[in-house]
């Protein structure tokens, strides 16, 4: 199931009835604003369908332009958020999950290379140790730049 993950109506209308059932979760976030969190608690909604789920993959693709990201602040490792997605995914409650894809897209139009990319890059490093260890889950970081430039 593909979900465009805007609000947290949708999993309480159509994921929570199906955790029995669900093996494959892609949820698709972006940044369409400077004060927005690509995940949008997406964190506090997942926690909702631990316990008894047939979920065996996650994939989050989260989609920035950076013409809407004015600092990498989202981005940061001190910021906590994505710690708590790497919290929440490798907590108990999960008993068929073997696999998280996380795909962070950065489409440039006015900046070139370097810090935000550098940012991003530590940021899945850093926030992703649960997961990286895990002898159970397979976690895979992607980082692709859409750009033309």
């Amino acid at each position: 199931m593909w979900v465009s993950y805007t609000s947290t109506k949708l999993f309480d209308l159509i994921i929570k009835p199906l955790p029995k059932t669900l093996k494959t979760l892609e949820l698709c976030s972006g940044i369409y604003g400077e004060t927005e969190h690509p995940l949008r608690e997406m964190d506090v909604e997942l926690e909702k369908l631990r316990g008894d789920n047939a979920i065996e993959t996650i994939g989050v693709d989260i989609l920035v332009h950076d013409s809407l990201v004015s600092d990498c602040a989202v981005f940061s490792t001190t910021a906590g958020d994505w710690g708590r997605l790497d919290q929440v995914l490798t907590d108990p409650g999960w008993p068929s999950l073997v696999e998280v894809t996380l795909t962070i897209r950065v489409v440039r139009h006015y900046r070139k290379k370097g810090v935000f990319e550098e940012t991003v890059i530590q940021m899945g490093a850093v926030e992703f140790s649960r997961l990286r260890m895990s002898k159970a889950i397979r976690f895979n970081f992607v980082y692709i730049d859409e750009s033309d430039a």
